[in-house]
């Protein structure tokens, strides 16, 4: 890449253009440029007072980050050849797979794996800043399959990572469980979102002797009301949903789903917490690789090779538009009321 800053939909947005030639199923288009994209304000569990929708004071900004994701089981779809045993090929295990991050010369070292998942074949973490705890979880399930669950060691390590940075919290039987813990915002990263975390194959047990599903996984968040974001992925599409908590339905966390950099609209999202003092916004503005709109005829350079992947992406022949989501999956402004005085947070 060109090492450029990457353009944000907000100022250009891509989008198919003009026919180049006509296909035996459907016409193959160049990607043309558009006008961008501005932040859609939503407020779904109205916290913001009278007049906050026209705002321009940013807040005071307590995280920033990236968000990109995969789907590779779709590769493993459609027809297939036999492949020649090979005595020196075998399926790896999840330990092998953190063990390879840990290596020397592993970019980032550790790619926030610990030698604590070294030793104990885990494949989930956190990651702690000031003001925000990220929670990085395993969604997939060894009993095979694309669909995703939450076993029971699990469950148990999220509840108490989640319980660290409460104050206070709502326990299992519905009382208030006080910890003497400084309150932390915390934001839950997982392959599955709550429609996909649906695998229930033996095998891989959850806190009652079954997988804890996608249902089960946001009503264990509920109980924690410092969690205010969960990214995903797995379904390649942009969604954003509110999930208000069943108890109080004036609080909740947000969902949001991003596309994969592999099929169209190949973009990643920006996210970004703001403090505005009576409601936290969290905002997510889509961002796409920085290379030429258009592919050149040589191929010369990996810019080149990127242009013609999103070309062909934007191509493929069934409806790529809805992987795109509507306008108020991409480039939003969502609220929330902050889950305890934000002031207390480092730099207030």
């Amino acid at each position: 890449m060109s090492g450029r800053l990457p353009p944000l939909t907000i100022h250009r947005r891509l989008a198919h253009g003009a026919v180049l030639r006509h296909g035996r199923s459907a016409a193959y288009r160049a990607i043309e440029i558009g006008a961008g994209e501005p932040h859609v304000i939503r407020d779904d569990f109205a916290v913001a007072g009278p007049g906050s929708e026209s705002a321009r004071d940013p807040g005071r900004a307590l995280a920033c980050l990236v968000h990109i994701t995969e789907h590779p089981e779709a590769f493993m779809a459609g027809p297939y050849r036999q492949v020649t045993p090979d005595p020196f090929r075998r399926p790896i295990t999840r330990r092998d797979f953190v063990d390879a991050h840990l290596r020397a010369g592993s970019r980032p070292f550790g790619h926030g794996f610990t030698e604590r998942n070294r030793l104990d074949g885990t494949a989930y973490y956190v990651h702690d800043t000031p003001a925000v705890r990220f929670i990085a979880l395993d969604t997939n399930c060894l009993a095979g399959g694309a669909a995703g669950c939450l076993d029971t060691p699990q469950a148990r390590w999220l509840e108490a990572r989640l319980a660290e940075v409460h104050s206070a919290y709502r326990g299992a039987d519905g009382g208030e469980v006080r910890t003497g813990h400084d309150d932390r915002l915390v934001i839950m990263f997982s392959h599955h979102g709550t429609d996909t975390l649906d695998n229930s194959r033996g095998g891989h047990e959850g806190p009652d002797g079954e997988p804890l599903l996608g249902a089960g996984l946001v009503a264990l968040l509920h109980r924690f009301p410092n969690v205010v974001l969960w990214l995903n992925g797995h379904t390649h599409t942009n969604t954003i949903r509110p999930r208000p908590d069943p108890a109080d339905p004036a609080r909740g966390f947000w969902e949001v789903t991003t596309c994969a950099v592999v099929d169209w609209p190949c973009q990643t999202r920006v996210v970004e917490l703001q403090d505005h003092g009576e409601y936290l916004s969290i905002v997510t503005t889509m961002v796409d690789h920085d290379t030429p709109v258009a592919p050149s005829l040589t191929l010369a350079t990996s810019d080149d090779l990127a242009a013609l992947h999103r070309e062909l992406a934007a191509n493929v022949p069934w409806d790529v538009t809805v992987m795109a989501g509507t306008a108020a999956d991409r480039n939003v402004e969502r609220r929330v009321a902050p889950p305890f005085p934000l002031k207390r947070l480092p730099g207030a």
